[in-house]
């Protein structure tokens, strides 16, 4: 797991959003969200750090995961609730887990998806060979998901480095 805890807080960006820990009362929303969109919930609530992600009125507007592996992660179920879709919510949320990885050590941040390429390449993620995966990152079950074998692999550097 990772060593600091989800600030809470408003995040820097022009639109106000709170980052918060997952709360009980809220994993069968993010589940729910989950499987609706066609993703893999397998081990998302036990074996991933969660958060949810709430507007200026305390309203959820998203969630994601992130799990752990050595020196690396793999952002897990980024989603944003359908109503708010399209108001940059998602962006959001991807610089937050970024910055929350980063300050946590986290050298690179993987993620796989089957319809999101262009969102995650416009966050500065780059698509890479499934073969150039870290083996603990390659290890995880969500590379072994039916769902995912044929999902693109994607990985953002958060050292600087290339």
């Amino acid at each position: 797991m990772f060593a600091n805890r989800a600030p809470a807080g408003t995040l820097g960006f022009a639109m106000k959003m709170r980052a918060h820990a997952l709360g009980p009362a809220n994993g069968e929303q993010y589940s729910q969200l989950i499987r609706q969109s066609g993703l893999p919930v397998t081990g998302l609530l036990e074996q991933t750090e969660c958060f949810e992600f709430c507007d200026d009125q305390d309203v959820i507007v998203g969630f994601a995961g992130l799990k752990r592996a050595g020196v690396d992660a793999l952002l897990r179920s980024l989603i944003v609730v359908p109503e708010r879709r399209k108001a940059g919510f998602g962006s959001a949320i991807v610089e937050w887990a970024t910055g929350f990885a980063a300050r946590d050590g986290i050298s690179q941040l993987f993620l796989l998806t089957t319809t999101a390429q262009p969102f995650f390449i416009k966050c500065g993620f780059q698509t890479i060979d499934r073969a150039s995966v870290p083996g603990l990152i390659g290890g995880l079950s969500e590379f072994s998901e039916s769902c995912c074998s044929s999902a693109h692999v994607m990985k953002r550097n958060l050292t600087g480095g290339i």
